[in-house]
């Protein structure tokens, strides 16, 4: 049996939708907990256990398989960063990005932790497109941004340059470049 496109679309936006009913669920045993006043640790492990043993075991198995397609699919690139714009799209504009050129480092850094979430890949887009080539940035992020570095697979191959400078747990720095000319 061959799985179209839309039957894996379809098939991928059900398992979402479940995991989405999961967690719905599991979020309204605590709150009603809490509203009865009854004791709310045996949902919050519920919880938690669902966010362990189903959310982030699907989310690192997609970060797997789906997210690299992005390096193959010029255009699945574009979605991934129109699906962070449409993450708030009644969001009212603010400032794209603010690069702090520190003094005692030799790249300005780009601080995108303090950006709304869909705003964030539009300001690392932004500051790359400013560069000179041989020049860079480095992008300082409260989360690994490797679907980031998918996305610039996808729309710069070749033209750009991905250094980890440090990997979490709670900072992620990377500098980004643009290739000399």
């Amino acid at each position: 049996m061959t799985t179209t496109g839309t039957d894996a679309y379809e098939a991928i936006r059900a398992h979402h939708w479940a995991l989405g009913d999961g967690l719905t669920e599991r979020a309204n045993a605590v709150f009603r907990a809490a509203v009865d006043r009854r004791p709310h640790e045996p949902a919050v492990a519920d919880f938690v256990a669902y966010v362990g043993e189903e959310v982030l075991p699907h989310a690192a198995a997609e970060e797997k398989t789906i997210y690299p397609a992005v390096v193959a699919h010029t255009h699945l690139g574009n979605l991934l960063g129109q699906m962070h714009h449409n993450l708030d799209p009644a969001a009212p504009e603010e400032s794209a990005h603010h690069i702090d050129c520190g003094h005692e480092a030799a790249d300005p850094e780009l601080d995108v932790r303090e950006l709304r979430p869909a705003q964030r890949h539009e300001a690392v887009f932004d500051a790359y497109t400013d560069l000179a080539p041989g020049t860079g940035f480095v992008l300082v992020n409260d989360h690994d941004p490797k679907p980031l570095c998918y996305q610039f697979e996808a729309e710069h191959a070749g033209e750009f340059t991905w250094d980890a400078l440090e990997s979490g747990p709670a900072v992620w720095r990377v500098r980004v470049g643009r290739t000399p000319a």
